[in-house]
C-alpha cells in the first residue's frame, strides 16, 4: 500500500479517501436526498476541495506534464486506488446513481473540467465502467495495467527481421475528422474540443479554414491531404490504423461514429482505387470511447453495431 500511495499526488489521495467517506455518508440516515450529495457531505467536499491545489490534478500541471514517467505513475496509482474503492462501495450496495453523482460533483468542484463536460462524460462512461470494474476477473492492478499500458505493466513487441522484404507503406492514423468543424468559430472554448457549434463565432480571430492546432481536422484538410498523397507519393499499400472520429467524447452516439467512418471510407476508395488498404480500429471508433466489450457480451451492450458496419464498409479490402 505504501508503494502505491507514493505514486499519487497528495490531492489524489485526499479525493479518493473523500469519495469513500461521502458515499458512506450518503448511505446514512443523515442523507435527505438520494442520488445527490447531502448538505453535510457537500459542505465537507467543498472545504476539502478548496484546500487542494487543483492544478496538481491535471496532467497539464507543469510539475507532471514535463515528466512523462511521473505522469504515467500518477495515473497508474490513481487507477489502483479508484478501482478497488469502487468495488468496495459496490460491495456495500451503494446505489450506482449515488456513486455517479458523487463522481460528477467531485469532477465539478475540483475543476477537473467544466460542469457540462463533467456531468456528460461520467454519464457517458458509467455503464461500461461499472460493467468492467464489477464483472471482470482481473485484479485491480491487472485492470489498470491493461488500461494504461507500460506505465502499469510490462509491454513487449517483436521487431521484423532486418533481411525481410521492403515495401513502401502509407500509414494513415489518428485522423480525427470533425465533420462539424466550422471556420471562424472559437478555438478556445474551455472544453476538450472546440471549433464547432455551439462555440462563439469570432470571424478572423477564430478557427482557420484549414484547421487549428487546438481542434480536430476539418474535412477539407483531409481531402487536401489525400489529393497530395495521390499525386506525389508512391506506395505499395495502406495501413489505416483508426481513430477517425473527433474528440467530443462526452457527446457521441453510435450513429455519429458510423457516419464519420463511412465518410472517410468513401474518400479512401475515391482517392486510392485499386490500392490494398489494411484497416484497423482505434480506441475512438466505439461509443463511448475505449468501449470494446468481449464477444460473450450480447444484446444492446454488445459491439456488433460497430463490427457489422465495418464489415460492410471494409468489404472491398478484406
Amino acid at each position: 500500500e505504501s508503494d502505491r500511495s507514493t505514486m499519487l499526488p497528495a490531492s489524489f489521495r485526499i479525493l479518493c479517501s473523500l469519495l469513500l467517506l461521502i458515499c458512506i455518508l450518503e448511505r446514512s440516515e443523515m442523507s435527505t436526498s438520494r442520488g445527490r450529495l447531502n448538505n453535510i457531505s457537500r459542505h465537507l467536499l467543498e472545504r476539502v476541495v478548496s484546500s487542494i491545489d487543483t492544478d496538481s490534478l491535471s496532467v497539464k500541471s507543469e510539475s507532471i506534464y514535463g515528466d512523462t514517467n511521473a505522469n504515467n505513475k500518477a495515473k497508474c496509482g490513481a487507477c489502483k486506488v479508484a478501482v478497488p474503492t469502487i468495488r468496495f462501495l459496490a460491495d456495500l450496495h451503494v446505489p450506482e446513481v449515488d456513486i455517479v453523482g458523487v463522481i460528477q460533483d467531485i469532477c465539478i468542484l475540483a475543476k477537473i473540467e467544466d460542469e457540462l463536460v463533467c456531468r456528460a462524460i461520467v454519464k457517458e462512461f458509467k455503464t461500461e465502467f461499472f460493467s468492467v470494474v464489477l464483472n471482470t476477473e482481473l485484479t485491480s492492478e491487472e485492470l489498470c495495467g491493461r488500461a494504461l499500458g507500460s506505465s502499469c505493466a510490462n509491454v513487449s513487441g517483436i521487431l521484423p527481421s532486418p533481411t525481410a522484404p521492403r515495401l513502401r507503406i502509407l500509414q494513415l492514423t489518428d485522423i480525427h475528422v470533425d465533420l462539424n468543424y466550422t471556420e471562424g468559430l472559437s478555438a478556445d472554448c474551455g472544453e476538450p474540443l472546440c471549433c464547432r457549434p455551439p462555440n462563439k463565432f469570432l470571424g478572423n480571430g477564430g478557427a482557420g479554414k484549414w484547421g487549428d492546432y487546438r481542434c480536430d481536422l476539418p474535412l477539407a484538410t483531409m481531402k487536401s491531404l489525400l489529393d497530395y498523397v495521390k499525386e506525389n507519393i508512391d506506395f505499395d499499400f495502406v495501413y489505416w490504423t483508426g481513430d477517425v472520429p473527433p474528440h467530443n467524447v462526452w457527446n457521441q452516439t453510435r450513429y455519429d461514429q458510423l457516419h464519420v467512418m463511412s465518410v472517410v471510407v468513401d474518400l479512401l476508395q475515391k482517392y486510392f482505387p485499386g490500392k490494398l488498404i489494411y484497416p484497423a480500429m482505434g480506441n475512438h471508433e466505439s461509443a463511448p470511447v475505449n468501449s470494446f466489450p468481449p464477444p460473450f457480451i450480447k444484446g444492446e451492450n454488445s459491439e456488433s453495431w460497430l463490427y457489422d458496419s465495418l464489415v460492410r464498409d471494409w468489404s472491398s479490402w478484406l
